[in-house]
């Protein structure tokens, strides 16, 4: 696999980050199309593609420096100047651009004193542009360090800005124990089977962004304190389609739908809900509407594509299987690829681009084409307002994805295929990454049919 992870490089010596990047680009040698890999790994080392980083990619792949130049300066994500400590992007996709990303972009330079491609005399913040988030629904966003801030007003700029300065400065750790009444409470409250088996927090880049993780955190601190951690399940799991309610989650089997939860709602949660049976009110979409089910922007859904979104832990292989993953897979592997794509033929299922073309006319197609190497190409990157549809399925159900593939592959006697996750989307390309890892691991994939991952620089 190709993917690139953040690297711990600071503490290196300039030499040192030189052996470490020799190390893994002679794994990339002959390796075709490893150039936009290579640069990711290379910027994550040095922090810019200066010439003589450049050199050392072109020397190390065989390739001239003008080939290593024309790819560093055409895509946005790479750079070729060392940027500051924080860098901030303005999302300037169609979405964003409406709701005011303009004023926004101007009171950052404002505060900055810098323009668009420029970092900060001390070298605190760099300041650039970005597409298309997947985040449509929060507009206008921003991105600090990778993390999104979600409907962002001119007036909340300073306010961001000294939010990301502070966090710079190292905190004093308190820890805090529960007192003895406390302790006897909790104890006195588990003695009952709680009333709620599932939770799941919604995961997905728009609830990111307005503080899910944090509010995970809060809720597990609770279960444990009600000594329930290990009674009561707690998943992250993907997009549940409602990014400007979230944070979002969901409690099994009543069903009950909170939104803007707060870490603060933790306890009540834990406390009325789960232990007392009586859904927290305040954090219900409306007092009638208590459940998902009842609520006529998901009654109305006929899920296909994503009925494993929201319904389990989209990180887990054992949720997955527990659901029926892989088991179309085994089917498909029992049978002779012509007889796979007639039944894909049959079903009249289409690809989801503006095409719509007839998905078992194209693996038809393929499987008869002559040639000693075929290849699975899954294509991830979309940039248009509001069309997110693949980042949902990459965050939430990643698995079906590498079972999908892995169908193809076997229809149309590919052994490999390739996924290109766009560079805005951080944590679908970190979320399939672990699916193929697990999937890799646990025998899914391998000799018969392997997946690698490569990620876009910010360009279409």
């Amino acid at each position: 696999m190709l993917e690139t992870k953040q690297c711990e490089c600071e503490a290196l010596s300039e030499a040192g980050k030189a052996q470490r990047l020799r190390e893994f680009l002679a794994r990339l040698r002959g390796v075709p199309g490893a150039l936009t890999p290579a640069l990711h790994a290379a910027q994550d080392t040095f922090g810019a593609l200066t010439q003589p980083v450049q050199q050392l990619v072109a020397d190390e792949l065989g390739l001239t420096l003008a080939e290593v130049y024309e790819v560093a300066t055409f895509y946005s994500f790479f750079t070729l100047k060392p940027k500051g400590r924080h860098v901030v992007r303005v999302c300037f996709g169609t979405a964003c651009y409406v709701r005011g990303a303009a004023k926004v972009l101007d009171r950052l330079q404002a505060e900055l004193r810098i323009k668009v491609g420029d970092t900060t005399e001390d070298g605190e913040f760099s300041l650039e542009l970005c597409r298309c988030l997947g985040a449509c629904g929060l507009a206008p966003v921003i991105t600090v360090d990778g993390h999104i801030e979600p409907e962002v007003s001119p007036t909340g700029v300073p306010y961001i800005l000294a939010k990301h300065r502070e966090a710079a400065r190292p905190s004093v750790p308190v820890t805090r124990h529960p007192s003895p009444v406390t302790r006897l409470r909790a104890a006195l409250r588990s003695a009952s089977a709680p009333k709620v088996e599932k939770i799941f927090v919604c995961g997905g880049t728009g609830c990111k962004s307005a503080g899910c993780d944090a509010v995970r955190e809060a809720i597990e601190r609770e279960l444990s304190a009600a000594r329930l951690d290990g009674r009561v399940k707690l998943a992250v799991t993907g997009c549940f389609g409602s990014c400007a309610l979230g944070p979002v989650m969901l409690t099994q089997p009543d069903g009950v739908f909170y939104q803007r939860v707060r870490p603060e709602d933790a306890a009540a949660i834990v406390r009325r809900h789960v232990l007392g049976g009586k859904p927290v009110s305040r954090l219900l979409h409306s007092p009638d509407q208590p459940r998902m089910a009842d609520i006529p922007f998901f009654s109305r859904q006929q899920r296909l594509v994503r009925q494993n979104t929201g319904a389990i832990d989209a990180e887990s292989l054992d949720d997955y299987l527990a659901a029926g993953g892989f088991q179309a897979l085994k089917k498909a592997l029992a049978m002779k690829p012509a007889e796979v794509v007639e039944i894909v033929k049959q079903s009249g299922l289409r690809g989801r681009g503006g095409a719509g073309f007839p998905t078992g006319l194209k693996w038809q197609a393929a499987m008869k084409a002559d040639g000693l190497e075929k290849f699975v190409v899954c294509n991830c990157d979309e940039g248009d307002p509001g069309a997110f549809m693949d980042r949902s399925i990459l965050e939430g159900d990643p698995f079906c994805i590498v079972e999908a593939m892995a169908i193809a592959g076997h229809a149309i006697g590919a052994r490999k295929g390739y996924v290109h996750v766009r560079a805005e989307y951080p944590l679908a390309f970190a979320r399939l990454a672990k699916a193929v890892e697990k999937a890799r691991s646990a025998g899914h994939l391998g000799e018969r049919f392997d997946i690698e991952l490569r990620a876009g620089a910010g360009a279409f």
